[in-house]
């Protein structure tokens, strides 16, 4: 069923026929054509462009089209100034497009005013205020950064790309915080705590909740975050612990099935750890949730009863060469701990599904080629057991159950960057 923007469909078409020659000018330009920055003022920016080839399921648009999809790109461009010592002020716009899942032409990325109220040789504390990246994970604030990414796709198990994260203000939100750096003995601490208040989400963060389109819209009424964090011996070991508590009301609109005001509460843990050697990175990232969804219809959708989704991924990188990288990752996913296989939930009422609509199992190889400072190439090959973050508006037939349980892509990335 759609419900909404019909037009959307046509829109970003002329968008990606334009993208690749803007890229394909940008990256024959040295950088030094077009870097810029006076006194303290700075601006920086970049442009990706992906393809997509897929069999089974959709990603980044029609990719099960014998010729793929081209409905990838990520252009954008951040301002800093620093007004005196110890005020920063920054902000990125942006356009982004991977398929439906993430369709914006125009979007405010962050705007953050950042005091640091107190440095030393021993560390550091500030405030942050305006439109922050949510800080958690090791990941998350740098997501908007392709060259800061070692892979095209974040594990979704972690980081909700595909399924719908953006929309449900899973990368940046309006809000504060403190923070507080501390250096001793070769440990670098830092603690986090931010809060953001009421605002409107996306058009779309319905998908990453109800799995389909609704006529109503889900707003934030407010979410809580904390991470702290420790690196050890320069960063050859790195450790995180990240909490949030989220609660969002559902206003419903005239289509059904979602005809009653609702609430969803989604609490969170992240758990990260990461070694550092000369030439190989580990990273292992688990997460734990907690979400109650009640009222939206009369009937089995209503449920005070909380499930626990959750998921982690392994993941090891090579160095083979300064310009050369390799990656492998086990990316798992599931919609509920007690039932990792689907076979309750495919079997209820309230979510009538294949089971394999319940988790995800995704295996990746992966490499990223650095062509010159400012111009990369990342490639990777996916194979999957699962449809637990297939994006349903990319899959027409998603609500039907025609979701393919075994499914594979591949994909390429060009990003270049001033």
């Amino acid at each position: 069923m759609s419900v909404r923007h019909p037009e959307t469909v046509a829109r970003p078409q002329r968008l990606h026929r334009w993208l690749p020659a803007v890229l394909a000018a940008g990256l024959s330009l040295p950088a030094t054509a077009i870097e810029w920055a006076s006194g303290d003022v700075q601006l920086h920016g970049f442009a990706a462009q992906g393809w997509t080839l897929s069999d089974g399921n959709n990603i980044n648009g029609h990719s099960d089209d014998s010729s793929g999809s081209f409905l990838q790109r990520e252009l954008g461009a951040s301002l800093s100034w620093r007004p005196r010592g110890d005020l920063l002020v920054s902000g990125q716009l942006a356009s982004l497009r991977a398929g439906k899942a993430v369709d914006e032409d125009l979007s405010l990325e962050y705007a953050v005013l950042d005091w640091s109220m107190d440095s030393s040789a021993n560390g550091h504390s500030g405030l942050r205020l305006g439109k922050l990246k949510l800080p958690f994970g090791f990941y998350n604030e740098g997501r908007d950064a392709v060259f800061g990414r070692q892979s095209v796709l974040l594990p979704q198990s972690v980081y909700l790309g595909n399924s719908g994260g953006r929309a449900l203000g899973y990368f940046s939100l309006w809000g504060g915080g403190l923070y507080r750096s501390t250096f001793h003995e070769g440990v670098e601490t830092q603690f986090e705590v931010s809060a953001y208040g009421p605002q409107r989400l996306g058009d779309q963060a319905e998908i990453p909740i109800l799995r389909r389109e609704a006529s109503g819209r889900f707003k934030l009424d407010y979410a809580l975050l904390a991470r702290f964090s420790a690196d050890f011996d320069a960063g050859r070991w790195r450790t995180a612990i990240s909490l949030s508590s989220t609660e969002l009301e559902y206003q419903p609109g005239q289509e059904p099935p979602f005809l009653l005001p609702g609430r969803f509460s989604f609490d969170q843990v992240i758990v990260s750890l990461q070694h550092n050697r000369e030439r190989w990175n580990y990273t292992a990232e688990w997460v734990w949730r907690s979400i109650r969804l009640t009222d939206l219809v009369p009937g089995p959708f209503s449920s005070e009863q909380a499930v626990h989704p959750g998921g982690l991924y392994l993941q090891a990188a090579y160095r083979i060469t300064p310009r050369l990288q390799a990656m492998l990752r086990y990316d798992e996913q599931y919609r509920d701990q007690d039932d990792r296989r689907g076979f309750d939930q495919s079997r209820s009422s309230a979510t009538p599904a294949p089971r394999h609509y319940f988790f995800g199992r995704d295996w990746t190889l992966g490499g990223r080629m650095d062509l010159r400072r400012n111009v990369s190439l990342f490639a990777e090959f996916h194979l999957v057991d699962g449809a637990g973050w297939v994006n349903p508006l990319d899959n027409p037939g998603f609500g039907s159950g025609d979701a393919d349980r075994y499914w594979h892509f591949f994909t390429v990335l060009a990003a270049y960057r001033f």
